[in-house]
């Protein structure tokens, strides 16, 4: 309370904001899309690359030179759509990246098992693009997907071969304090430090 004036604990622009799934995604996609009003290109898709269990090949995507489009509610062909879709196309090959978004939802029948088959579909189009696609689940406190959603044993494979990243809502912040750091405008950074401070 004595210094409640200088920190205005309570306050945040997330208090004047929905704060369910469609909306954090879209806030997410914003963020990584190297296009978006926040202006600082592909910093943040970079940093939120590194935080995911990849192989070496995606590690050396030169993102300058790459086609890097970021959808959200993406419809697949079953009808599905996925939280958060990236595509990065380089001169030879089709990266995809889906995020399932769930900070507090549970998971429907199948539905991660539907976004790998469509994933694959699109970018396993000959043995060598074989780990160009990726399944990130974004959790609320970390848990991980339902058996509903994928047999375990499924995603064990998908662990194995680098196609699978299991995120939960604090470890962004971790992200955030990185593009924090890179970010070179004011008002982007308070944004970025109020989603820090809300998650």
């Amino acid at each position: 309370q004595k210094y409640k004036k200088q920190l205005a604990p309570n306050f945040s622009i997330f208090n004047y904001i929905y704060t369910d799934e469609m909306m954090l995604s879209r806030i997410i996609a914003d963020l990584l899309n190297p296009s978006s009003d926040h202006a600082q290109g592909h910093l943040f898709l970079s940093l939120f690359l590194h935080q995911l269990d990849l192989t070496d090949d995606w590690r050396n995507i030169n993102l300058d030179h790459a086609d890097i489009t970021v959808q959200t509610e993406k419809t697949i062909r079953n009808g599905r759509r996925m939280d958060i879709y990236i595509h990065i196309q380089t001169k030879e090959k089709s990266y995809g990246i889906c995020i399932e978004n769930k900070p507090y939802a549970a998971d429907q029948k199948n539905q991660l098992k539907d976004y790998a088959s469509e994933l694959s579909k699109r970018h396993d189009r000959n043995q060598d693009m074989q780990h160009h696609w990726h399944l990130v689940y974004l959790a609320g406190y970390g848990n991980e997907p339902s058996a509903e959603s994928v047999e375990p044993s499924q995603l064990e494979e998908w662990k194995s071969k680098n196609h699978f990243t299991l995120i939960s809502y604090p470890e962004l912040i971790e992200w955030l304090n990185q593009c924090m750091l890179r970010c070179q405008n004011e008002r982007v950074n308070n944004f970025l430090n109020a989603f820090n401070t809300f998650i």
